[in-house]
């Protein structure tokens, strides 16, 4: 039986567009000018949001976007954003998205078990978005999960060749790939849970009410922004490679509680590379790498450091806190146990809401139903484990700072090495030393 190997997918080649003096790196710097040069690139992003209607905190739609810059790395960032139905998970996908390339991601809606095999597209350095993660099957997960880890798939898989007889051809599919895709679930395959942030998108009240009322009014057509296209495909010519001359401070300093830690740190230090790469044109380089400074730490530490500590049950997310402590706060009132319709009441939210709060804190061992069935009506929650003191997980920026300096200094005032004591050979009377 004969066996040959062949590609699925395209490879990229070398083209004169890669080089750094080119004419295509050149025009497209020329569109992206006052965008490369801004020293504060994510608070321009802000504004370009709010122009298109985003409403809320910006939290969520900024983690996005760096994410899509990591494509251009060896390991892409991952993330997942949850929530129940309507509270705007994809509007957290569209809208970052809207201001990068199409050549920067892949939209799957659905596929099926060997879609990622067979596909024409290039999945290499690119973030496929699933705005369900529900349009996964087992199997395309299981892809997905070995194109962010090892960055390409392979299957093998027989052929009937010409003039009869059949041999096998191995496919191979390469990255590697980051993950965007939302969920109402509230985890993931544990698989992939691990390898992506976990965004929770607020189901506020107050949020609800600014959406309300961005919707109001003339619609607006926004036209395309060349600039922030220009600006991720300049991105992408290159350099990409980044360093962080503080990343051992900052390994130092975090607390591995729990093993996670590993994985969401790989991840945030991927983004403060990208933070990094997204202000190439204002950062010193090194060997031809990008110099990362620690104000690319304090930007990446302000949007991540709660969803890291929440993600390793280091921390609970503030909508759990209040979930709990209004429980608490009804059976202090004489309630035995309280039931759904009591907790709406009391947090003002509407039943669907409140029951995805209570789930989230029934799964973190935070609240318990002594109802018979898990249906709703027949909620009976009484509290659980008691709500833990929130334990810090990343440095401050200051923190790592103060570390990298004083580790800076002690090697610097480390005395020299002494010189090497040459051995001496023994000598017997009478006769000369050898």
């Amino acid at each position: 039986m004969k066996r040959k190997n062949i590609a699925a997918g395209k490879v990229k080649k070398t083209t004169s567009a890669n080089h750094a003096g080119s004419p295509a790196r050149k025009r497209l710097y020329n569109q992206c000018k006052a965008l490369a040069n801004n020293p504060d690139i994510l608070a321009a992003l802000g504004d370009a949001l709010r122009e298109r209607g985003v409403v809320g905190d910006l939290q969520n739609f900024l983690i996005v976007y760096l994410v899509v810059v990591t494509r251009l790395f060896p390991y892409p960032t991952s993330a997942v954003l949850k929530g129940p139905t309507g509270v705007g998970k994809s509007a957290a996908l569209d809208a970052p998205l809207s201001l990068c390339p199409p050549s920067a991601f892949h939209i799957l809606t659905s596929a099926s078990d060997k879609a990622l095999f067979y596909s024409s597209e290039n999945f290499e350095h690119r973030i496929i978005v699933m705005h369900e993660a529900t349009g996964m099957s087992e199997e395309v997960s299981h892809s997905m999960r070995v194109l962010q880890s090892q960055g390409y798939i392979t299957r093998e898989i027989t052929v009937q060749v010409p003039g009869g007889g059949r041999e096998t051809t191995m496919i191979t599919k390469k990255g590697p790939i980051g993950l965007l895709t939302t969920t109402t679930a509230l985890q993931l395959h544990p698989e992939n849970e691990t390898r992506a942030l976990s965004l929770t998108v607020p189901d506020s009240e107050e949020r609800t009410n600014a959406i309300l009322l961005s919707m109001t009014g003339e619609e607006k057509l926004h036209p395309v922004p060349k600039d922030w296209h220009a600006l991720q495909e300049w991105l992408a010519v290159g350099p990409t490679e980044v360093t962080v001359p503080f990343d051992k401070s900052v390994a130092a300093l975090t607390r591995g509680i729990v093993p996670r830690v590993a994985r969401d740190f790989r991840n945030m230090m991927s983004l403060v590379e990208a933070h990094a790469l997204l202000h190439l044109k204002t950062r010193a380089r090194k060997s031809g790498k990008v110099v990362a400074k620690i104000r690319d730490y304090r930007a990446v530490w302000k949007l991540v450091k709660d969803v890291i500590a929440v993600g390793v049950e280091a921390s609970v997310a503030p909508e759990t806190r209040e979930t709990v402590n209004a429980v608490s706060k009804l059976k202090a009132a004489g309630n035995q146990t309280v039931t759904l319709a009591d907790l709406s009441e009391e947090l003002g939210l509407h039943k669907t809401t409140a029951w995805r709060r209570v789930m989230v804190a029934i799964d973190r061992g935070y609240l318990h139903n002594l109802g018979e069935t898990r249906g709703r009506k027949s909620f009976r929650i009484v509290t659980g484990e008691p709500l833990p003191k929130d334990i810090k997980i990343l440095p401050t920026p200051n923190e790592v700072l103060a570390h990298y300096k004083a580790a800076a200094k002690k090697q610097v005032g480390q005395p020299a090495p002494k010189a090497p004591v040459r051995k001496k050979w023994p000598t017997r009377p009478g006769t000369n030393a050898r």
